[in-house]
This record gives C-alpha cells, structure tokens and sequence, in this order.
C-alpha cells in the first residue's frame, strides 16, 4: 500500500525536510563550474580565533527609482515614526502587483547602481582605499548564516577586477520556483511588511517635518518595490577592506541637517503565541535580523508583531547589540566562523567561460555542504606579513616566477601560495619534478611554522609520453613505485609536514598505510631535521628549504636550500643572496638584483645580525650583544619580531575577559567590534572563486 503524502491548503504535495545530518546525493545538479566544500557545525567553530570588523562608514548613497533611475541622494530615505497598534497590514492587498522575480538573468540587486555610485565617489575622491570586496549585503547575509540554515541554497555571481572582487546577487532554481507558484501566504507576508514600511514612516513630502498632519498621508500610500534608499559602507574584516551596500528602511528622529542619521530596520513578525513561536523567533528570526544590522551599523529594529487577520498588535524595539546575549541560549556569541572547508572529489570545476567568473551554489543540508572556501584573495607580493603571497602566476611581478601552492592544514587553511622563481620545469615541486615548494620562515605565526615538503600526490589519470594530446589526465612521476616497487600513479606536490607528509595528501583512512609503504615519514625526518644540540629549529630543512626526493621517482628524501643557504639541513648561511620574497629575515629579497635589503636594526647576509648602533635592534623588544638578540619576556625569534605563545596565551585571556566585560556593560556599537566567532572567513570565503 503507497502512503499517502500530506498535503497543503491548496491540495499541493508539503515538502519534506530532510534529516537534519543526512549526507547530500551525489546525484543532484551540480553548476559546471561550482565547487563545493564542507561546513563544519556550529558547535565546532567556537574553537576558532576571533576577527574584528570596523564599525562601518558610510562613504555614499543612492536613491532608485523605477525603469533604473538611479539617483546620488537621499531623496528616498524617510523618518520614522511609531506605527499605530491595530493598523491592517494587508490595506491595499487587492491592488498589489508583486515584481516579477521568476527571470533567471535578472538579478534581483542589480550591482550596477553600485558600481555607479562608486564611480561617483571617486570623482569626489572620497575612496581613500581600493577595497579588496565589493557587494551588496544579501550576500554577506547567506554566508554568516549558513550553519543555522540547512534548508535553503544560495548562489551568487564573482568577477575579480583589478585585485578587487564584486559579487552580484543571483537567484537560485528554488527562489524562482518558489516565485512562479508563491503560496498566498507568501504574497501577504511579502506584501505586509512593505506596507508596515509606509506605516512606520513618514512620506517624503512631509520633509523632516515629521509632523501629525501628515499620518492620513502616509497611510494613503501604495506599496512601491520600484522605489528604495541605499547606503554604502566601507570596513575591514580582518585585514581585508569591504564596501557593502545595503537598502535601509528609514532613519530615526535625528536631526537630518546634523549628517548623523541613525538607520532603522522595519521588520514583521507573527505574534509569539506558544513556545515553539518563541523559539522560532529567537533561534532564526533574530539571528537574521542581527547579521543583517550588524553588516551595515545600523543600531535598532523595530518589529511589529501581527495576527492572523495581519493586524499590528504589538511593537518591539530591539537595540541590535543586545540580540546576541538576548539569544545565547540558542546561539550564543557565535554566528558563523567558517573555516577549514574541504573540498569534495566529486565536485570536478569546468573550464571557465570568461576569466574569473563563474557562478557559485551551495547546498546546504544541516552542516555540511556549501560552496566556501578559504583562500587568500586580493593579497600580493607587498603584503608585510605573508611577502609574495600570490593568487594566480600573474601576481607574480618579478621575471620568471610561479605562484606555487602549498597545502597545510597548520595555518588553518587549505593551500597556502607563494611565488617562486622558475626557470624550467625541474625548480619547482610540481607535476613530474621534485624541486622547491614555498617557506614561509619569515611569515607571520601560524605560517612560519610550516615545514615544506615535496612528495607525492594521487594523480586520476596518468598518461605517458611529453604531453597530453587529449587534454585529459596529467603526466605522472615515471618510475613511481612504493617501498615494496609496486607501480603508483602519482605526481608531485608541496604539503605541510606535521605528522605524515601524505596525510593531507591521501586522507586520513589511507595516509599511515601510504606513509609506512613509502617510508616517506621516516625518511623526512632522518635526513631532514637537523638532530644538532645547537640548532634550535624544529623544522625540516630549518624553515630555508624544501624536503624533497633526491631524484624523481626517489623514496630517499634530502634538503634543497634556498639560494644564500647551505649545509645538510640549510642551517647554514652562505652568502646575501635570495630569490625568494619571503627571505632575508625582517628585511626584502630585491628580485632584481637578488640581494637581501635589510631593515633598520639588522644587518648581515640574509639580515641574520642585529645593529647594536641602531635603536631599532632586535625590534626594540631585546638587546643586541656581538650580533645577536637576546629577547625580552614574551618575546622570541632571530629579531625577537615574535610574540611566544605564552604572551598570546596571556593576550587572549585578558581579550576574552575585556569582551565580557564590554558585552556586558556596553550598549552602543564600538568603533572596532571583536565579532566573537563571527564570520572569521566572510572576506576569505568570498575569494572561493577565484580558487587556483
């Protein structure tokens, strides 16, 4: 006997929710250029650093209109006023002629009125910076929220420009599905909170006025989705700059000529009327209401709570820095922090149709998929902490270089890169050749403590001879074999070493197998690591090389030294030469001439000797005796540039203590708010497009 599905109002099918960790199917559309990666679980990112994002600034506005009248003023925003308890919300329902929204091309925020904004700005020059991400909200809001919401997919458009990345907002098969055939509730709801907007505002006749005469006004008005405000901020998040966009509803009763308006958010909501509503509300609604407010600064929402019958039956004011700690029960001082997202085999990338953009979904059922990933975007060779970070080869300035990746799980990412210089094909690690992966010795924390090694990868399709003359499969190390000589099909790769240098490699159900069949752990530590009392270094090759095969096809691993170093285990420097722009200590490889240029208070090959002439030595933090730094407390490194991980330790405490107290008395937005685990990828993950 077929059971019998339940079924709607209208006699449609319901939908049934899937199980809460149930594994996707393979089987589903997959976008040919779509990646997709894991999520981790809510509970799992609380054990991730926190980030700071700015308080946003407001650099410029616009005013849209219908048929794309775009407008540089305010000539749309409107003053609010508290709304009358028992008003109709669907007043004016029958006249509703709801925007079509089933266009698969037709964007429903179209970037263009930003990007015109921008360029008005320009002419002012009021854009201090380039920024590294250019968006409009909605986009931020389907990231943050992705491990709360395993019900819905997202996608959106990413174009790189000129080291700057813009998304544009898409909608998904389901959003015009859904579209197509709206529920009536659907219709009202939508319809509702539009019409709660004309009840909480003033119309822009009355000016700022904001007088009584004019509420007959107001409530005569018609829904109008043509019409909007929107304001552009700018921020960091991290170390990167955003401009984000977003509509507002209204200001408050703030003196407009001031320039200090203070945006409000209307929203709406059923009236809370048993338990389960109650925990709807907290657990879903606000969390969206917050990350919303939160993106731009604005500092209130306004929620008008309805009946059945769409009357406004009660009004709430939420001050959105309060919502976190008003919903800790079911959320806490976490959002999003999505980090370390692995990408599944499955999910094979197409050749793009123009450069760098392509369309990214995501599917996301309870934690575990959605198409994020980390990788550092917009970041080039003058980056001081992470020097010749690249993205593709062409952010590689210097002649005859490659941007090399390197994959880590210590730096809590997936693959790091960096450019290397190349003249032919055997001096980098990759493909057929073993040769040098990037170091990172000079790097910020976590980064310096990456031990590069080359060796192997699985390779699909293997094929012989030069070349692939059907485009299809890569050409494998000739020769490979495991410690027993039975034939593998691989190729090379640069990894992080920590506990088996195939772990990342492999995976975890296959990389001890692989690592005692190869010998390649024991070897990398035998010939790699220096076991000398006087060197301090526990990493492979000393942090200045690569541990690599002695020759392709080789299970005997040895140390190739950057250029300026030598020895057994490159512990040795030999002369000021460097080719990488991560060498030379504190100072920068010139890769024209080749040479380190050492920074004020170091001097030496390689910028190895502190100045004890100069008041710079040892970064101020040490003291320098016959060309060496003793650090101070808390302090550690050749130039003492590093914090140990006791005074990180003491930090952190003391940071978290200051945020709970901040959290606690403070009721107003900080000029730089710690996000707690908020989104510590957001400005990362938007670079997933532009992967490898």
């Amino acid at each position: 006997m077929t059971e019998k599905r339940r079924r709607d109002a209208d006699d449609r099918p319901l939908m049934q929710r899937p199980r809460r960790y149930s594994n996707p199917s393979l089987n589903a559309a997959i976008a040919p250029s779509a990646q997709v990666f894991t999520v981790p679980r809510a509970n799992e990112l609380q054990q991730q650093d926190r980030v700071t994002l700015s308080q946003p600034q407001e650099i410029a506005y616009f005013s849209k209109y219908a048929h794309d009248d775009v407008r540089f003023d305010r000539s749309n925003l409107v003053a609010y006023k508290q709304p009358e308890i028992g008003v109709n919300l669907l007043d004016g329902y029958e006249e509703y002629a709801a925007k079509d929204e089933t266009d698969p091309t037709a964007p429903p925020a179209p970037i263009g009125p930003l990007l015109s904004a921008l360029e008005h700005l320009q002419g002012q020059n009021h854009l201090k910076e380039q920024p590294h991400f250019v968006t409009f909200r909605n986009n931020l809001n389907k990231i943050m929220g992705t491990p709360y919401n395993s019900k819905n997919d997202w996608t959106f458009d990413v174009e790189k420009r000129d080291g700057c990345v813009y998304l544009d907002v898409r909608r998904t098969e389901q959003d015009i599905e859904s579209n197509r055939n709206p529920h009536e509730n659907q219709r009202r709801g939508a319809f509702a909170g539009r019409r709660f907007e004309i009840y909480s505002t003033y119309p822009k006749s009355a000016g700022q006025q904001k007088k009584k005469s004019v509420d007959d006004i107001a409530d005569s008005r018609k829904v109008d989705e043509d019409e909007e405000f929107c304001t552009i901020c700018a921020m960091t998040l991290g170390d990167k700059r955003l401009v984000v966009a977003a509509e507002i509803d209204c200001y408050d009763d703030i003196d407009s000529d001031a320039g200090d308006r203070q945006y409000v958010e209307l929203k709406t909501f059923r009236l809370l009327q048993r338990e389960k509503d109650q925990f709807v509300f907290e657990r879903f609604k606000l969390l969206a209401f917050w990350i919303q407010s939160y993106l731009v600064g604005t500092p209130k929402i306004v929620c008008g709570f309805r009946d059945d019958e769409f009357q406004v039956r009660k009004l709430q004011t939420f001050r959105v820095t309060d919502i976190p700690n008003f919903c800790r029960k079911h959320w806490g001082t976490i959002t999003i922090q999505l980090v370390k997202l692995c990408p599944i085999p499955s999910a094979r990338r197409q050749a793009k149709d123009f450069k760098s953009r392509y369309t990214m979904q995501v599917w996301k059922l309870a934690s575990t998929l959605a198409v994020l990933a980390l990788t550092q975007v917009s970041a080039k060779s003058s980056d001081k902490e992470r020097p010749g970070i690249c993205e593709e080869t062409e952010d590689c300035t210097a002649k005859n270089y490659q941007c090399v990746a390197l994959q880590t799980t210590r730096a809590g990412t997936d693959t790091v890169k960096q450019c290397l210089p190349k003249e032919q094909d055997t001096d980098v690690c990759s493909g057929q050749f073993p040769g040098l992966c990037p170091t990172f010795s000079s790097w910020a924390n976590p980064y310096s403590q990456i031990s590069s090694v080359c060796t192997y990868k699985p390779a699909a399709e293997c094929v012989s001879g030069s070349k692939s003359s059907s485009g299809e499969g890569v050409i494998c190390v000739a020769g490979a074999a495991d410690a027993d000589g039975k034939s593998i099909d691989v190729i090379y790769g640069c990894v992080d070493f920590d506990t088996s240098a195939l772990e990342v490699l492999f995976g975890d159900d296959d990389a001890d197998k692989l690592a005692d069949d190869l010998g390649t752990a024991a070897a990398l530590v035998e010939n790699c690591l220096s076991t000398n009392s006087s060197s301090n270094s526990t990493l492979l090759c000393t942090g200045q090389g690569t541990c690599l095969p002695d020759s392709g096809g080789s299970l005997s691993y040895t140390c190739r030294c950057n250029v300026g170093y030598s020895g057994s285990y490159c512990e040795e420097i030999d002369s000021n030469k460097c080719q990488l722009p991560g060498q030379c200590a504190t100072g920068v490889c010139n890769l024209e001439t080749n040479e380190c240029e050492c920074a004020e208070g170091t001097t030496g090959d390689q910028c190895s000797e502190c100045d004890a002439t100069s008041d710079k030595a040892c970064n101020g933090k040490g003291t320098c005796s016959n060309s060496e730094c003793t650090c101070d407390e808390g302090w550690e490194g050749l130039q003492c540039t590093k914090e140990s991980a006791t005074k990180k330790s003491s930090k952190s405490t003391s940071s978290k203590s200051s945020d709970s107290t901040s959290n606690a008395t403070s009721g107003a937005m900080s000029s730089a708010r710690p996000l707690g685990y908020v989104a510590m990828a957001v400005a990362t993950i938007l670079a997933a497009a532009l992967f490898n």
